[in-house]
């Protein structure tokens, strides 16, 4: 076997066992082909028939943001050590906004797992540190 051929046959191979993961066009119903990368990073895909494409399934982790989960770990870890947001800001290459909406984000789902695992305590006695969060938490 030539070196043309051997090229062409691994394609034609690694064609075949992307097909199995590949998506299938909705219009033709057929098994769509990679069709490289989408500007987020995830996989393409080309309906040889019908030529449309489609991006790979994903769900964001972060609702409607656009950062990626890296980024939006760094930016909560500099500012659960002590940084401001205009530090990390400058530090994440992210704007204030979204460093705000983040915020703003992580909060509600630490307030929604606070209240779906900690329910139905009897306590006896209380210490509270920062007194101001205390009317919150009893409404």
């Amino acid at each position: 076997m030539k070196n043309s051929e051997r090229s062409l046959y691994s394609l034609s191979m690694l064609n075949e066992a992307e097909t199995g993961n590949a998506m299938v066009c909705v219009e033709c119903q057929i098994p769509c082909q990679r069709f490289g990368k989408h500007r987020s990073g995830l996989r393409r895909f080309r309906c040889a028939a019908c030529k449309r494409t489609y991006t790979e399934q994903h769900e964001r982790t972060l609702g409607s943001m656009y950062i990626s989960q890296d980024r939006a770990v760094l930016a909560l870890q500099l500012l659960f050590e002590g940084s401001s947001i205009r530090s990390t800001e400058r530090i994440c290459g992210l704007d204030r906004n979204t460093i705000m909406s983040l915020l703003v984000k992580v909060g509600e789902r630490c307030q929604r797992l606070m209240r779906e695992r900690i329910a139905g305590l009897k306590v006896d006695d209380v210490e509270v540190d920062e007194i101001w969060g205390v009317a919150e938490l009893i409404a």
